[in-house]
This record gives C-alpha cells, structure tokens and sequence, in this order.
C-alpha cells in the first residue's frame, strides 16, 4: 500500500504576510520523502516561483482574484513531474 505525506504551506502566509524559505522547507521534506506543497495565492507566479524553489505541488485560489465574494470557487494546481 502507498503512502504519502504532504508538508502544506502557504507564503507568504495570510494574515502576517511571512515568506516560508521554500527552498529550506523543500530541503527538509525530501530527505525524509515528504511531498511539499505551496500555497502561493497571495505572492501570485509573477512573483513566487515555488517549483524553481522545490516544492511539488502549487496551489492558487483564483476565486479571490475573480469575485472574492465566495459566489463562485476556483483554484489553479501546478505539479511538477
């Protein structure tokens, strides 16, 4: 049976705006085989790249970007392979 687990982040964080050092996290994660996952909604691609850093797995919510009314839900994941 496979397991996974799953390291998830957001940055930079909300409310505090605290920027994760990704490419550490990313580090740490894979030497004990976790997966690492980024939730870079507030940095947007422009100014995040979490898969250059490491990470595995991008989330983006793209509702708040769209309505940010929560009348409709949208989220973008970007994986490397």
């Amino acid at each position: 049976m496979l397991q996974f687990s799953l390291f998830f982040t957001e940055s930079p964080t909300n409310p505090f705006l605290r920027c994760v050092q990704i490419e550490l996290v990313s580090q740490l994660c894979r030497a004990k085989g976790v997966l690492v996952c980024i939730d870079g909604t507030l940095a947007t691609p422009l100014n995040q790249k979490a898969l250059a850093l490491g990470a595995d797995i991008i989330l983006h919510t793209a509702t708040k970007y769209i309505c940010g009314h929560n009348d409709c839900l949208l989220a973008a994941l970007a994986v490397l392979l």
